[in-house]
């Protein structure tokens, strides 16, 4: 069995060369085939190490994961080797090295997209219609991926209808208030309850303490200049015991008409 440090310093010298050379991919093939026992660390080697490349060197690592997949496939027919997951505690094949890679093709076809060159685009799509063309992975799969690829990434990762948009935010209408709901104010107090009040529209009769104008407790509202404040208005609010306080007021004023 080859050691994988070996493995993984030849894969860096053909995907890091200026061109890819094909004496190096077929000997790192015949090295990845005889130790697919090893199938899960070769995978998480090859996927890892592409998604540290430069962009410049993402096709030549892609031209790698086809080389390897169509001699697993090869391999995986001449046997009759499921192409399945199996115990972990077994040794892998080429049907369950075809698996695994499966399992990596929608990051490894994402990463291409992301390239955004039209060569990456290009040898994407070639790579994909080879495998289609040799059932060399689910049919369903590489169409899905292919579609991936002729719409730009939409899909996977594209900037097309995978990009969740913000939801839109309408804007609540103000709550009406009826005629009955508007509360008592100063200003809708007849001249005659209004004498009888007196002193009792500054305080409240049944607790004495000063009445304060209802203002929003979540608004903070800086006060206004002296030369520009605002009179008095005698649009104060008044609470429920003022209210009963008018109301009583009131039964009064008509008790002695």
């Amino acid at each position: 069995m080859v050691d994988l440090k070996e493995m993984e310093g030849l894969l860096q010298e053909i995907v890091g060369g200026k061109r890819l050379s094909a004496s190096k991919l077929t000997k790192f093939q015949e090295m990845v085939m005889k130790s697919l026992k090893l199938d899960t660390k070769i995978v998480t080697m090859l996927y890892r190490t592409h998604k540290s490349l430069p962009k410049n060197q993402k096709v030549s690592s892609l031209y790698v994961f086809d080389a390897l997949a169509r001699a697993a496939k090869h391999q995986a027919s001449k046997h009759s080797l499921a192409i399945k997951e199996i115990p972990s505690d077994k040794p892998g094949n080429a049907g369950t090295f075809l698996f695994k890679l499966e399992g990596i093709l929608d990051g490894l076809i994402e990463d291409m997209i992301k390239v955004g060159t039209p060569e990456a685009m290009e040898k994407t799509r070639k790579v994909l219609d080879i495998w289609k063309k040799a059932n060399t992975f689910p049919a369903d799969v590489l169409s899905r991926l292919l579609q991936s690829v002729d719409q730009g990434g939409q899909g996977t990762s594209g900037d097309g209808a995978s990009i969740s948009t913000p939801p839109v935010i309408s804007e609540v209408p103000p709550t009406q208030t009826s005629e009955s709901q508007t509360p008592a104010t100063l200003n809708t107090i007849s001249p005659a309850i209004l004498a009888l009040l007196g002193s009792a529209l500054s305080t409240d009769g049944t607790t004495g303490n000063t009445i304060q104008p209802i203002v929003p407790t979540n608004v903070s509202a800086p006060p206004l200049p002296a030369a520009t404040a605002a009179p008095p208005s005698n649009n104060t609010l008044l609470d429920s015991s003022q209210l009963a306080l008018l109301q009583q007021l009131t039964q009064q004023i008509q008790g002695q008409g």
